[in-house]
């Protein structure tokens, strides 16, 4: 049976890449609710020069052993993209090597990629009256037909011992894709239920 709690709810303010250049960096606003590592959902609202975008994002993952498999679906007004996903990976250690299934809408047929991930185990400090946790990770892929995808994150995660169910994180997001590149650094009060 799917229990609610424990949520991780999250409100983030982000600087984007603009999304034509030479214009100046956009700004995000986001919402997200993820329970656990196993569903996601965020809801953004961007502003660049004016125009307003709302982009959406969810994911579902189910681990069994050593593999898993995530669905996502990503629509991104703001970048002209929108697809569905099916990533499988077999993860070993900090290491991840995989295949995914990709629809793009306005193509005719999915793409077929090759997937290669690394995941840092989390680094922990802890002060007397705080902790500090930093984690990162980066994929690579491929469908062979086009250069590789990769896509990175850099996350710190600060945290008052007084309030453990409040923390304040530090992302700094890099992508690039055939020749267009996206980097995000976002600041995000995340609040715990449990």
């Amino acid at each position: 049976m799917f229990r609610l709690l424990p949520l991780l709810m999250s409100f983030s303010l982000s600087m984007r890449s603009p999304n034509v250049a030479p214009n100046p960096m956009d700004y995000q606003i986001a919402y997200s609710i993820q329970k656990a590592d196993t569903v996601y959902l965020e809801l953004e609202f961007e502003r660049e020069n004016g125009l307003e975008y709302f982009d959406k994002e969810t994911w579902l993952i189910k681990r069994i052993g050593d593999f898993s498999i995530k669905e996502r679906y990503l629509e991104k007004q703001s970048r002209g993209i929108r697809f569905n996903s099916i990533d499988t990976r077999y993860n070993v250690k900090s290491w991840s090597i995989g295949y995914c299934l990709k629809h793009v809408e306005e193509e005719l047929k999915p793409t077929h990629n090759l997937i290669v991930g690394w995941k840092s185990k989390s680094i922990n400090y802890d002060f007397i009256v705080a902790q500090l946790t930093a984690n990162s990770f980066i994929d690579m892929s491929t469908n062979f037909n086009s250069p590789v995808a990769i896509s990175t994150n850099n996350n710190m995660t600060f945290r008052l011992n007084a309030w453990e169910n409040v923390s304040i994180s530090m992302l700094f997001k890099y992508e690039k894709l055939n020749n267009d590149y996206d980097y995000q650094i976002k600041t995000t009060i995340n609040l715990e239920l449990k």
